[in-house]
């Protein structure tokens, strides 16, 4: 009697460690599964960072593109302003000579005129 009740404790004692035994593999599965997910998420998040990383880099390198082109503009326009401003001065050097000249040319006629006039006179 004594060796069954001994054998039925070891029984017991035996399906409780095979249970545990199971156990402890689903924990270890679950486990495994888990590590799996948690990988797959960070190098996702990796991913992620990276690709915002070369974005943001991309943003900035466009922006200091954007600001170099926009200094050329600023000088093009300055430039183009000097430039409009030599050709009114000669537009209106121009002028102004050809005015004096047209004066002068008067002048002279007037003189010459006068002259042939005096000697038609004469």
């Amino acid at each position: 009697e004594w060796k069954n009740s001994s054998d039925n404790r070891l029984q017991e004692n035996e399906d409780q460690q095979e249970a545990c035994w199971k156990q402890l593999f689903s924990v270890e599965e679950e486990l495994k599964r888990l590590g799996l997910e948690r990988k797959t998420e960070v190098e996702y998040r990796v991913k992620r960072i990276v690709q915002e990383r070369k974005r943001a880099s991309s943003i900035e390198h466009l922006i200091e593109k954007g600001e170099a082109h926009k200094a050329l503009l600023e000088n093009q326009v300055r430039n183009s302003e000097i430039a409009f401003s030599i050709l009114e001065f000669i537009k209106q050097s121009v002028v102004m000579g050809a005015d004096k000249g047209i004066a002068a040319q008067r002048r002279s006629s007037k003189h010459q005129l006068g002259e042939i006039n005096l000697e038609v006179q004469r």
